[in-house]
């Protein structure tokens, strides 16, 4: 998973039911496996649009490692892990949901084909 925003303490309560949609919707989308999903809060009102949600809740080591995904708010991929972290502001703060996910490493070798063939090949 990605480290949680500064600041935010986890909260035992389900997470909103529209963002717990749109992680079901990305799930699907990528053919994704859900592993884990936290839910957690904090005072910090954070923007709820890409890229200043993202620049805003992780630091610059973190986002040069979690690389964003094009379709969808709030989606970063390393490797075959993923990772949606959505958030809920309020006038109290900020409500923020962030899901671990994970493709099929046949789903991941398929798509990454292209950059992997060319080491493999003797010529």
């Amino acid at each position: 998973m990605m480290p949680l925003p500064e600041g935010c303490v986890v909260a035992n309560e389900p997470p909103p039911p529209n963002l717990v949609r749109m992680v079901e919707y990305r799930r699907d989308f990528y053919r994704l496996t859900l592993q884990k999903m936290v839910v957690c809060k904090t005072p910090h009102r954070f923007p709820q649009s890409e890229p200043d949600f993202t620049n805003a809740a992780f630091g610059e080591e973190i986002r040069e490692v979690w690389l964003p995904v094009y379709v969808g708010c709030c989606t970063c991929e390393f490797r075959r892990h993923f990772a949606i972290v959505l958030a809920d502001v309020n006038d109290k703060g900020s409500l923020i949901v962030e899901a671990a996910l994970v493709q099929n490493r046949w789903d991941y070798f398929r798509h990454n084909w292209n950059k992997k063939q060319p080491a493999w090949s003797y010529w």
